[in-house]
């Protein structure tokens, strides 16, 4: 995986992970709109391009926010990144290649996640962190894969979507829950 670049933004653009549940539009139309908008200045996105065939495989995108806006109730923290999207192409999904499962990583979802948590750590120069992000109540599997990586479900929101996060911990490649 690596950071969008310009290039990348038209592939972007066509980003498409299916429409059967809907998250799934706004993870299409978030990602459609970085390509069309030629990204965010706030907004860090990550992409794995099949190299073979040229084509997007997935995508993920971060963004600070140290204020921790859906959790008003916890203290602001000095360095908090939220995770915002999230999304593998519905041809990825259907049909992954085995080349995709390397080392640890079990799944595509499995290899972006981690990435961007990679990545997080990096752009915070490896301080501890909190990250989370909104994963929609019925979407089991995204749950089932930050769940495994350490992430909690802090709160549930009125939108059909719960707050999860977690404690990047500073030089590890662990997370810790947060209580």
């Amino acid at each position: 995986m690596r950071y969008a670049r310009p290039e990348d933004y038209d592939l972007l653009a066509k980003f498409y992970c299916g429409s059967d549940e809907p998250w799934e539009e706004e993870i299409n139309e978030y990602f459609q709109g970085l390509g069309r908008n030629r990204g965010d200045k706030d907004v860090q996105v990550r992409v794995a391009i099949d190299p073979g065939e040229g084509k997007l495989v997935a995508a993920g995108a971060f963004r600070d926010d140290i204020e921790l806006v859906a959790m008003p109730s916890r203290r602001k923290e000095e360095t908090a990144t939220y995770i915002r999207a999230l999304g593998i192409t519905s041809e990825y999904r259907e049909n992954p290649g085995e080349e995709w499962k390397v080392g640890d990583y079990t799944s595509i979802g499995d290899l972006v996640l981690n990435d961007l948590l990679r990545a997080i750590r990096e752009h915070w120069d490896g301080r501890e962190c909190v990250v989370w992000a909104h994963i929609a109540t019925k979407n089991k599997q995204c749950q089932g894969l930050v769940e495994k990586v350490g992430f909690t479900q802090m709160m549930p929101l009125d939108n059909g979507y719960d707050v999860w996060g977690a404690r990047l911990l500073a030089k590890s490649r662990f997370l810790q829950s947060l209580p």
